[in-house]
């Protein structure tokens, strides 16, 4: 499952989910259920990456040259890790 996904399915359950800071905020809480809050915990990186913007380690103002690594995943939901050719193609890696 990937984090686009896990947002899309939380808005259609009614959940708002933020970050905040290194937490993430799921509103309202009385309707988290165990299995949504075990979801959101086992894939809070990946979240957190696309909510925040951010790439997992990679600094935007790194020079080209930088390896840069990234959490994509497969049609199936699998997260791998990848490397991107620029910031450019880790951020489309991300939203994937």
């Amino acid at each position: 499952m990937n984090p686009s996904t896990i947002i899309s399915s939380l808005k259609e359950s009614g959940l708002t989910l933020s970050a905040d800071g290194d937490r993430l905020l799921v509103e309202p809480r009385d309707r988290i259920t165990d299995q949504t809050r075990a979801i959101i915990k086992q894939h809070k990186p990946a979240l957190m990456a696309l909510l925040t913007g951010k790439l997992d380690g990679a600094h935007h103002h790194q020079p080209e040259t930088a390896e840069i690594w990234v959490i994509g995943w497969t049609p199936s939901g699998t997260p791998i890790k990848v490397r991107a050719k620029n910031a450019e193609h880790a951020a489309w890696i991300q939203r994937m």
